[in-house]
């Protein structure tokens, strides 16, 4: 009781009463909320829009949420002061909800530079948002939120989670853009390059990739740690054909890493999670369960308490890697698991790692563990 006092009190810019029997918090200033402004700034995604997770009164607005309860009618179900609490810092009254705390800047991890000690919302902001939801007193109906796609324990690939025309352009090898990497790859794999005068296909024939991807990330004794496929056929590149190694993001890379994990397509994962790899797999899944960034969340929250669930206009999937490397259509490009790693941690406004980090291989073991029942389908095509 005592902590959570001091927190709203650190939260106040103006001192006030707070009730917390029923969890009421006096305003933040001493200026009157606008509830036009409130309106606008629920709308705007740079604010972490409330639209993302609830379902709102704002036809204008083709695409709503479906993780949090709707809020027409809020205004009639809760006072000023209960709707503050909630957009200050939810945590104290559900420390596993998964809101942001909108004006708390206290107690994040791995915030991102242009964000750390600066609140989602400033004290007016909120008293504005605030000054908005207390006009929904009309029990508009709304849409119910989305039932969730899949039973809990059961793994389902991010396929399984696509609109239809991605899903079409995934299946049809003529029309999936990931398939011009695959063919780079297969050209990558057959040329000669570096000092030895020698290519991959001199070593290995095609057929005998077949099973090599699904058993990566594995644990290296000569490095002391991680390595995944990049990492292995860079080190193969340097040792065996005194090549110079293609870098881990690098699009010859890419696109020779679809070509190899696809000879595997149709098998699951087997990677080994015991011995030297034990310490690495529970990094990773401590990585996975763990809160960063400003809107404070962990990879466990959306992508296993929420799959299935709207946000906006995108289905949270299980985030599972069956389909890596992918070719992503907002970027236009391949995209390696680290890549979306970091930009899933940029989208949390945390600071992401670098490709290849320790963090990041040891979530990739941890997640094709989690995903050892689904069959490799490279390459994916996400949106």
């Amino acid at each position: 009781m005592i902590r959570a006092l001091l927190v709203v009190l650190f939260c106040l810019s103006a001192a006030g009463p707070i009730r917390a029997g029923n969890a009421e918090l006096a305003p933040l200033t001493s200026m009157p909320g606008d509830p036009v402004r409130g309106r606008a700034i629920v709308r705007d995604t740079g604010k972490a829009s409330c639209l993302i997770c609830h379902a709102m009164p704002i036809s204008e607005e083709p695409d709503h949420g479906g993780i949090g309860p709707p809020l027409a009618g809020i205004g009639k179900r809760a006072t000023s002061g209960e709707l503050r609490r909630r957009i200050v810092d939810p945590t104290i009254l559900d420390p596993a909800t998964v809101m942001p705390a909108y004006h708390r800047v206290d107690g994040l991890h791995r915030v991102l530079d242009r964000y750390r000690g600066e609140p989602i919302y400033s004290a007016q902001e909120v008293e504005d948002v605030v000054a908005y939801l207390a006009t929904l007193t009309d029990d508009v109906p709304l849409p119910p939120p989305p039932s969730a796609l899949l039973e809990t324990g059961a793994a389902r690939s991010g396929t399984d989670y696509l609109g239809g025309a991605t899903r079409r352009l995934q299946d049809d090898d003529f029309l999936n853009p990931g398939m011009f990497a695959v063919e780079r790859g297969s050209e990558i794999f057959h040329r000669v390059d570096g000092a030895a005068g020698l290519s991959c296909a001199a070593c290995h024939r095609v057929a005998e990739m077949r099973g090599a991807a699904t058993r990566y990330p594995r644990f290296d004794a000569g490095r002391g740690g991680l390595i995944d496929l990049p990492a292995a056929l860079d080190a193969m590149r340097q040792t065996k054909m005194r090549a110079a190694p293609l870098g881990r993001e690098n699009e010859d890379m890419l696109a020779l890493s679809a070509f190899i994990a696809r000879q595997s397509n149709g098998l699951a994962r087997s990677v080994t999670i015991d011995g030297p790899a034990q310490a690495h797999f529970e990094a990773g899944r401590a990585f996975f369960e763990t809160r960063r960034g400003q809107l404070n969340l962990s990879c466990a929250q959306c992508h296993d308490a929420l799959a299935g669930a709207k946000l906006r206009g995108d289905t949270i999937s299980q985030g599972q890697i069956d389909g890596f490397p992918i070719h992503r259509l907002m970027w236009r490009s391949m995209a390696s698991t680290h890549r979306m790693f970091a930009w899933c941690n940029s989208a949390l406004r945390a600071e992401p790692f670098d490709s290849g980090s320790p963090e990041y291989l040891a979530l990739e073991l941890y997640l094709a563990w989690r995903g050892r029942t689904l069959p490799i389908a490279v390459p994916g095509v996400r949106r």
